[in-house]
This record gives C-alpha cells, sequence and structure tokens, in this order.
C-alpha cells in the first residue's frame, strides 16, 4: 500500500496520528520503514549524503571470525559507543564499514574479545 523511500508514521483524516484499528493502544506512534535494500552486504539508510564506504585491508586480519568496531577519534579509550561495527567470519566476508568524515580508531577484536589489531584511519 505504501511505497516509501524514507519513514512513514500514517495520520488520520483529522490529522491525529494513526495507530491501527487495536483500541488497546500499547504504543504511542508506529512508522513504517522502507524494505531495506543492500550495497556491498550493508543496509542502504545507513549511507546518508556524508557517509561513506571504508573497506578494511585483508593486511589488518589476521584471523577469523572478528569483530570491527571504528570508534570516533578518542572514545575507545572512554568506553564510547563505536559508530559502526561489522563482523567478518571469513576472508572472502565483505569488509565494509560506513563512516561519516572524521578520524577513527580501528579496534578488531578476536571471538574470544581480544584486540587483535588496532589503527587510525581519517575519512575524507
Amino acid at each position: 500500500m505504501i511505497n516509501n523511500t524514507v519513514p512513514v508514521v500514517l495520520k488520520s483524516e483529522n490529522q491525529m496520528i494513526y495507530n491501527g484499528e487495536d483500541k488497546e493502544l500499547y504504543t504511542d506512534i508506529k512508522i513504517i520503514h522502507p524494505v531495506t535494500k543492500y550495497i556491498k552486504d550493508r543496509p542502504d539508510w545507513m549511507l546518508k549524503e556524508t557517509r561513506k564506504f571504508y573497506k578494511i585491508p585483508v593486511s589488518k586480519v589476521s584471523t577469523y571470525p572478528v569483530m570491527v568496531f571504528a570508534y570516533r577519534k578518542g572514545e575507545f579509550e572512554q568506553k564510547g559507543i563505536p559508530a559502526d561495527i561489522i563482523e567478518i567470519n571469513t576472508s572472502k566476508d565483505n569488509r565494509f564499514l560506513i563512516l561519516d568524515k572524521g578520524n577513527y580508531d580501528i579496534v578488531i577484536k578476536d571471538k574470544e574479545y581480544k584486540v587483535i589489531n588496532r589503527f587510525e584511519k581519517r575519512i575524507k
């Protein structure tokens, strides 16, 4: 019914938020999201105009599987929230982070969650 490219909130004829026909409202609002498309195995909605793909070099990963975390510069030490995270299970997996412009600490952890590599990357 709705062929949207951005999230949509339905309104009734009197411009009130429409939550469906259920009389017991368990939520304040329902959001209908567009169907996710994938580019390089990453959701398209992550790619805003300022974000770019960054491919983790094969040389940076010495074992599999790993988790790759991209922290804004200085946030890893402060236990901050990563800007992006990917899991790489094999050498054949896609290895693309999606990042805004800026400076990042890329942290790679093995299956025991031990840091096996860490490097800096500037996204222009």
